[in-house]
């Protein structure tokens, strides 16, 4: 976890604040990236019955991915994709860890959509075909926006030629191109 502090007080007031004994709900899911730095913490604090789903993305098209707010600007640096995607291969033969791959997920929605429902020991609905008109929750600052269907809109994206240098720096470094042939 490269020093950065575990807060597990921060998960549990979290979950106990939001008072799931009352609802219907027997899950929590949450995309913080940075928990894939966590997982043996997790693990240990919540056992057996803690799921851990790692979608890895073509590490290319996540580079070329620019800040919605700064164009001009990465989202995410070739350093830190290495360094995320280290962390979560370190667990993939954990029963409680099933990796999957961005690409995998909106070229065959329904396929991994089913190994994901499996995954976590539930039925798969026919209701998750319908996303998001389906989904309970409509809208997220987290997506900035409203939720949208699964969908792969920039694919390959890091062929561009405006993404050229960043793409060029990221297949230089040997343990990018190591985790592209991994996955």
């Amino acid at each position: 976890s490269e020093g950065r502090p575990f807060y597990i007080d921060f998960i549990y007031r979290h979950l106990s604040e939001a008072d799931f004994a009352s609802r219907e709900e027997v899950r929590w899911c949450e995309k913080t990236t940075m928990n894939v730095h966590f997982i043996d913490q997790m693990i240990d604090f919540f056992g057996n019955e803690f799921k851990f789903i790692n979608l890895v993305r073509d590490g290319r098209d996540v580079v070329t991915s620019q800040h919605p707010q700064d164009p001009q600007s990465y989202w995410v640096s070739p350093r830190r994709w290495i360094r995320d995607v280290s962390a979560g291969r370190n667990f993939e033969e954990r029963d409680e860890v099933i990796t999957i791959s961005y690409e995998d997920l909106v070229e065959d929605y329904k396929l991994a959509t089913r190994k994901l429902c499996s995954f976590i020991g539930e039925e798969y609905s026919t209701s998750f075909d319908s996303y998001p008109d389906t989904s309970e929750i409509k809208k997220s600052n987290a997506w900035f926006g409203e939720a949208k269907s699964v969908k792969i809109k920039s694919k390959k994206r890091w062929k561009k030629k405006k993404h050229s240098d960043v793409v060029k720096k990221f297949m230089n470094n040997k343990k990018a191109v190591d985790h592209l042939d991994h996955y």
